[in-house]
């Protein structure tokens, strides 16, 4: 997911800061880092979300086990009788509260990046 970002950075900062005798990890920690936040967050955050709103595996593996998850647990509230939405909704809710105060940490972390004049 971060190769894009990879190819796409340019050299000459890191080339430069070598030539300015900077050691290699001062140019990690000083240009390619810094460089790198945006795509690093971007990737974790939409990692972390898929990750938890992913279905597929536990309800083959983790149901017929009795392991439950968040949308294993969606799934189970509304497929009994009577349906319990809810639990549903709740659940659900948290899920979208986690993906939101992610998006917003994201912002929050770039946000220096994005507004920098050039």
């Amino acid at each position: 997911m971060m190769s894009a970002s990879f190819r796409s950075m340019d050299m000459v900062l890191e080339e430069s800061s070598t030539m300015s005798g900077a050691g290699t990890l001062s140019t990690l920690y000083r240009i390619t880092l810094p460089l790198m936040r945006p795509a690093f967050i971007s990737a974790m955050l939409i990692m972390f979300i898929r990750g938890i709103e992913g279905f597929e595996v536990p309800a083959l593996v983790g149901l017929p086990a009795g392991i439950e998850v968040f949308t294993s647990k969606i799934y189970l509230a509304l497929h009994q009788y009577p349906s319990n939405f809810g639990l549903a909704g709740s659940l659900a809710v948290t899920i979208l509260f986690f993906s939101t105060v992610g998006v917003f940490l994201y912002r929050q972390a770039t946000g220096k990046v994005q507004n920098s004049p050039r």
